[in-house]
């Protein structure tokens, strides 16, 4: 049995935009795979607290299970530490309370971790090597991967052999002590694992690719995705979407002494998220990249597959303009 207070608690520690009907129904977008990519108000992970039974799913990645399952995922812990953590808890130490007519809000943890680090242990590639007669096959599946998306030799690809994300790829983000900050784990190319993309809890606004690398006198170039940002070289991170959040912003903007330059997907969901971060407060912070008319590419990634284009930042910076002119761009687009 679960006591309502460690639930909720729970729920506005880990999950964002979280609602509570009937005192003990929650629902949120969900923490385990990011929820809808086309709607950020979309809310598909409900939790029912059920008489201390909590049970929860995802409709989106149709992930399900009890409370002890979801709280090892996210706090990234045992079942025994799970249970340690839980019949330990302390109702008098507990902040708030939950009135069964209305919901409380707590804010988010900024990070509820340091790094990841334990999973490495569940990842194999050319620098952790693994124990397994598979471990050459492993490494054949990066190396392919590597070589079809045109990813930069100093960037690692990753195999998950075991763990919650065993048979993905992980893509990796390291700081500057080694320590894996992020990763994003994906399906492998033609597998219908689902869903496309699974990815760990963490809050976006701290983790920077490449912060370590960047060099003042140039433009720094925010794109969606992991594998673009790759594809600039040092000069390239990622916002992990599409959500620019003001604050991974103003780090950014401390870090170069020219400007930063956003660097959308070239398709309609892409386009609709450059227009509305044109819209913001922070429209006039940035350039813009806008993809020349003669390039079909969905994306930098797919840019560099299928035009072989050498020098990807000096690219981008030739085609950004500031906010004036990229708009007038987009009009005649």
């Amino acid at each position: 049995m679960f006591d309502l207070k460690i639930v909720s608690e729970f729920m506005y520690e880990h999950f964002s935009q979280v609602t509570v009907h009937a005192g003990t129904e929650f629902h949120a977008r969900c923490a385990l795979c990011g929820d809808s990519k086309k709607n950020s108000f979309k809310k598909r992970f409900h939790l029912d607290w059920h008489n201390g039974n909590p049970r929860w799913h995802c409709f989106n990645c149709d992930s399900k299970g009890g409370f002890l399952r979801l709280y090892t995922i996210l706090k990234h812990c045992t079942l025994e530490e799970a249970k340690k953590d839980l019949l330990g808890w302390n109702p008098d130490n507990h902040r708030t309370r939950l009135n069964r007519e209305t919901s409380f809000k707590v804010k988010p943890a900024k990070n509820p971790i340091d790094n990841f680090n334990s999973h490495l242990k569940d990842f194999a590639g050319h620098k952790f090597p693994v124990d397994s007669s598979l471990y050459e096959q492993w490494l054949k599946l990066i190396d392919k991967f590597i070589s079809d998306r045109h990813i930069p030799k100093e960037y690692q690809i990753l195999y998950a052999w075991k763990g919650n994300f065993q048979g993905r790829l992980i893509i990796p983000i390291f700081d500057k002590a080694k320590d894996l900050i992020y990763f994003q784990a994906r399906c492998l190319p033609g597998s219908d694992i689902q869903p496309k993309y699974k990815n760990p809890v963490s809050e976006k606004s701290n983790i920077i690719l490449n912060k370590h690398k960047f060099w003042p006198d140039k433009y720094i170039i925010i794109t969606e995705g992991l594998l673009d940002a790759y594809m600039i070289g040092d000069q390239g991170t990622t916002c992990l979407g599409k959500e620019i959040q003001r604050p991974f912003l103003m780090k950014l903007l401390k870090l170069t002494d020219k400007t930063v330059i956003v660097a959308y997907d070239n398709d309609q969901e892409g386009l609709k998220s450059m227009l509305k971060f044109m819209k913001s407060p922070l429209k006039k912070m940035v350039k813009y990249f806008i993809m020349p008319a003669e390039y079909d590419a969905k994306d930098i990634n797919i840019l560099s597959c299928d035009h072989n284009i050498k020098n990807m930042y000096s690219f981008i910076v030739k085609n950004s303009y500031e906010l004036y002119v990229a708009t007038l761009k987009l009009k005649i687009m």
